[in-house]
């Protein structure tokens, strides 16, 4: 969960999670939490039509809310308290996670951990920033997080169909080149993370199938 665990790691240590233990009167200033700078921070989602991708045969799979078909032969399952694991033989593997408001650290601020996502893929330093200190800074937070973690991005794309959305990252890097964050508004206190080594097309056809 290389993506995830980045994501994290920017929103519950440094400036956001020291401003939580401040008074209103106390926050620290916004000057010690910079603005997103670099090409990277101008990248935002592109809108595609849902992959048309014929799934013809796999294994079904239900992970929170979302329904999957995934390739056959698996070789080892891993099932953890926000983690699932399915590994396949030659190094191949499928790693489904969630990330919730508690784990964002989100819980100071307005920002929803739907909401959070939305700012990474949609947004840039050329936007409007909320009103209020905390959501600012977790504002600011987020989109240094969006700098770090699109460093290595070939590509960004934004699935829709009925109240799903899909965010898909085609990465240049490891450990795992295909990325993907599912949202369902009906579930708005968590996202769905997808992410895995596997041949793109394969990766495709598991959002294909949902």
């Amino acid at each position: 969960m290389d993506i995830v665990k980045t994501i994290i790691f920017f929103l519950m240590v440094g400036s956001f999670q020291g401003a939580n233990s401040f008074a209103a009167s106390e926050l620290p200033g916004l000057e010690s939490l910079p603005k997103c700078k670099g090409k990277t921070c101008y990248v935002k989602a592109i809108p595609e039509p849902w992959p048309q991708v014929p799934v013809k045969e796999g294994i079904k799979v239900k992970y929170r809310f979302v329904p999957l078909v995934v390739p056959k032969q698996i070789d080892y399952v891993g099932i953890g308290e926000s983690v699932a694991v399915i590994d396949y033989k030659r190094n191949r593997r499928i790693v489904l996670g969630s990330m919730t408001n508690n784990d964002l650290n989100l819980s100071e601020s307005d920002i929803s951990v739907i909401e959070s996502i939305e700012i990474m893929f949609n947004k840039t330093p050329d936007d409007k920033e909320p009103d209020g200190m905390k959501n600012k800074l977790a504002w600011r937070t987020i989109m240094l997080a969006k700098q770090q973690i699109f460093q290595k991005v070939a590509k960004v794309s934004i699935f829709e169909k009925d109240k799903i959305k899909v965010y898909f990252i085609y990465r240049q890097g490891e450990p795992y080149k295909n990325v993907a964050y599912i949202i369902n508004e009906k579930y708005g206190d968590y996202v769905v993370t997808l992410e895995s080594n596997i041949d793109t097309d394969e990766f495709l056809k598991i959002i294909a199938s949902m």
